[in-house]
């Protein structure tokens, strides 16, 4: 019993980390930002009451790879020219700072 709760105690404190990191990566984008608190507070929710250590453990890890791909793997792209359709033809990487060293 013991595990478990270590175990959800450490899926809840990656959760609200992801919380805190998505407006740094979605900068600017509150759509995202929005979208981003909807996702992972449906994936935490319908994990919630898993009491495998293991599955739970596996989705501890799925957090952590969330974590690294949001911190490392996003770069957002803001659109500067649309062709005559509307699509987007043109744009401008915004790099985060820590992504330049």
């Amino acid at each position: 019993m013991a595990q478990i709760t270590s175990s959800r105690r450490q899926a809840l404190q990656i959760y609200k980390k992801i919380l805190r990191i998505i407006p740094r990566t979605f900068a600017n984008d509150l759509e995202m930002q929005s979208r981003g608190r909807i996702a992972i507070r449906d994936y935490y929710e319908n994990r919630r009451h898993e009491i495998d250590t293991q599955i739970i453990q596996q989705h501890i890890e799925e957090g952590l790879g969330a974590i690294t791909v949001l911190t490392e793997g996003i770069m957002q792209v803001e659109v500067t020219e649309y062709d005559k359709y509307g699509n987007p033809i043109s744009g401008v990487a915004n790099v985060r700072p820590e992504h330049t060293k």
